[in-house]
């Protein structure tokens, strides 16, 4: 009988010490290393910064250093040394920890929302922002689809319909495209708005990122327990390393993103427990969650991400039973009207939901963005290198914080995870490796070398594109990492130190090479390094020892504590809306006497301010186009592709005649004749500049946070 190996008496000092020296050091980082201390740091150093920083407050700051530094010591000393009691607890009562979470949370309105950007233009002093930076860059989070969610709570009677009058100042379906929370059938697909149906604003949309992010940790979880064969530290490193990766987090509360992932996720899961499980309840509760979930799949309507995730849903699905079939217990009495009632239950409720909403379906399907792309992909390849540096794109502090985004992926760990698999493959001929790896070899031609537009058109990945299939690639990286090192056969340490230094050396060299402009200053590549080569090492070794997976787990920690969880603020609350005196001024005017608003303004997001206040907008972003009102000033079609679009809509007031251009993929600008303005059938307009009788019948409202509010007579 073999012995178990404790851990001698000299390793646990050395880890405490390293426990404390890392606890310190992450403490300092975080407090220190934010974007508006980057230029001091680049001129003068870190001592400099911290010299700094003690000088103007060093009881403060060393008070809050030792207190947080103190909590990460006893957090990472109980995980490595006391864990096994306390871990326990936590996995058996994981559900019952997430609802407290959940409730805690929304009483007290946390979430992650990049709020406060909004007081970059329509002015303001409040500030919710009680941890880490909000991010101009999640501008489809926070000035789109939040003003849409606040939009709902207006209209009277109409409030939560699915048919919103506020939107684009016209009947708007907003059940489908860019869907928002309504009291309709497209609702019960998507749980995370629940809360904005029975809460407050402020409540709701804590209720939605915290559901959000709790229901990815746990559905990544029990998938990678079903992967792994119920190895628990392998599964909550694979959560921890999807639901805080840099792709996911960067892209959050787009539900074309992270939804895709969650849903898919928790479709897998169902699939494999309902036809393992042997009680009829859970049976019931497995398919009440595929009808949810596959509905929530469907109804996301963002074909790009959906169709490669799809894919890996499919061969997970499909191959997970395979590698289990002997534990498959089906009941022709019990499944078979079960699986009927699902199935047709969601048939019935996706084909309404559909039908209702087909004209708006072809609409947009028809239109010259999104609609009409056919992608064949190519021509990328350096984003698969870019993870070791994602680190930084917290804290770097670019000029132009878009470029951080646009290629971010997972830290995936490619392409150990393939090499890995194809080596387990050849001596266990795992087939849910087999088929992941074909997954993923389909999706690498799709993105270096590109396929014919035939190939593209059957495969459906013509509807999908480069970035969208990235987030494929890595998702695949990590289950086939995951997967490999589950099973890894033990070798020696010589053997494990060599390939984490070759695969360190090389993949931190292409980064560099690639994106040595994103890395926070001339260390960053070596900080970068020594985690890729102390995260794949302790991955690789996982198997002799406990305390190999604890520290494997740590270092994912740290890397997706950098990579991801800085990404989005914590954020208290919506006083920067609710406290906003152009809001409030809106508000007051449009409660008293509604009308349609039209905004001038040289640039987005002010031309859906007026939503917040539940204001009924012409040119606020237009999820699909409006033709009929745009043909008015457009009789020959000239500018037929210009407005046929999801647009963010500029507007220029001008004494010439009305005409269209194309600022983008998803913005135009329409310089209107004042002439014109009446046949919008426009009551106020918002706008930065002051008018006098440039319009006939126009009249001062009120001026706030440089805008100005007009009444138009008639």
């Amino acid at each position: 009988m073999k012995k178990n190996v404790k851990t001698p008496n000299y390793c646990k000092i050395v880890l405490i010490f390293i426990c404390f020296g890392v606890s310190l050091g992450i403490t300092w980082f975080t407090l220190i290393c934010q974007p508006q201390y980057k230029s001091i740091v680049a001129d003068n150093g870190v001592l400099y910064l911290i010299n700094v920083v003690l000088q103007n407050s060093w009881k403060k700051i060393c008070i809050i250093v030792l207190v947080i530094a103190m909590v990460n010591f006893c957090v990472l000393y109980c995980f490595l040394f006391k864990s096994k009691v306390l871990l326990d607890y936590i996995y058996k009562y994981r559900y019952v920890i997430a609802l407290l979470i959940l409730v805690i949370g929304t009483a007290l309105e946390l979430s992650g929302s990049s709020i406060a950007e909004w007081q970059k233009f329509i002015g303001g002093s409040e500030n919710g922002t009680i941890f880490g930076t909000s991010r101009i860059m999640r501008s489809d989070d926070i000035f789109v689809w939040t003003p849409f969610a606040f939009s709902q709570y207006y209209g009277g009677n109409d409030a939560f319909s699915s048919v919103s009058h506020i939107i684009r100042g016209t009947s708007t379906n907003v059940s489908i495209v860019y869907g928002v929370p309504s009291f309709s059938l497209a609702t019960i697909f998507r749980p995370m708005y629940w809360g904005y149906l029975i809460l407050d604003p402020a409540k709701g949309l804590s209720y939605m990122w915290i559901f959000r992010q709790l229901l990815m940790l746990l559905g990544t979880f029990e998938l990678a327990m079903i992967i792994t064969k119920k190895d628990k530290w392998l599964s909550f490193a694979a959560s921890v390393l999807i639901s805080y990766s840099s792709i996911v987090q960067w892209w959050f509360n787009t539900s074309q993103q992270a939804d895709v992932i969650t849903f898919g996720c928790c479709i897998v899961v169902c699939f494999y427990y309902f036809f393992l499980t042997t009680k009829l309840w859970k049976k019931i509760l497995y398919a009440i969650g595929l009808y949810i979930t596959v509905g929530g799949y469907i109804l996301i309507f963002y074909p790009a991400s959906q169709i490669p995730i799809g894919f890996i849903i499919i061969v997970l699905s499909v191959f997970l039973l395979v590698d289990d079939k002997e534990k498959i217990t089906f009941s022709a009495k019990n499944d078979v009207p079960l699986i009927i009632i699902t199935v047709c239950a969601l048939a019935g409720c996706i084909g309404y939901i559909i039908y209702s909403s087909w004209d708006v379906i072809v609409t947009t399907l028809n239109t010259s963005y999104p609609g009409q792309r056919v992608s064949c992909g190519g021509g990328e390849i350096s984003v698969l290198f870019r993870y070791p540096e994602l680190i930084w794109d917290t804290i770097n502090g670019l000029d132009n914080p878009y470029s951080i985004a646009a290629n971010v992926t997972f830290f995936d760990f490619f392409p150990l995870g393939i090499l890995l698999a194809i080596y387990i493959w050849i001596k266990k001929k795992d087939k849910l490796l087999a088929a992941l790896l074909i997954v993923q070899s389909i999706f690498l031609v799709y993105l270096v070398f590109g396929v014919p537009e035939w190939v593209a058109t059957i495969t459906m990945l013509g509807k999908s594109s480069t970035n969208a299939i990235v987030w494929g690639i890595g998702f695949v990286n990590i289950w086939l990492f995951i997967r490999s090192i589950s099973v890894y056969d033990k070798v020696s340490i010589k053997t494990n130190i060599l390939i984490s230094f070759l695969f360190t050396i090389i993949i931190s060299g292409l980064c560099w090479k690639y994106f040595k402009e994103y890395m926070f200053l001339g260390y960053g590549i070596i900080v970068s390094a020594l985690l890729l080569f102390g995260s794949t090492y302790w991955a690789l070794v996982n198997k002799t020892s406990v305390i190999s997976k604890k520290l494997f787990i740590i270092y994912c920690c740290v890397i997706c504590l950098f990579s991801g969880f800085l990404v989005n603020p914590i954020q208290k609350g919506i006083k920067e809306i609710t406290n906003n005196s152009l809001i409030q001024a809106i508000d007051e005017i449009n409660s008293e006497d509604e009308g349609l608003w039209l905004v001038e303004s040289e640039a987005f997001p002010v031309n859906n301010a007026p939503l917040l206040a539940g204001a009924a907008t012409i040119n606020s972003t237009n999820t699909y186009p409006d033709l009929e009102r745009w043909k008015m000033f457009d009789s020959e079609n000239s500018s037929y592709d210009v407005y046929n679009r999801y647009a963010h809509i500029m507007v220029e007031l001008t004494d010439q005649k009305t005409s269209f251009e194309l600022l983008g993929n998803d913005s135009f600008k329409i310089k209107l004749c004042y002439k014109d303005i009446r046949k919008l059938g426009v009551k106020y307009l918002l706008t930065n500049r002051i008018y006098e009788d440039e319009i006939d019948g126009i009249k001062m409202l009120m001026q706030q946070s440089g805008y100005t509010i007009y009444e138009i007579a008639y």
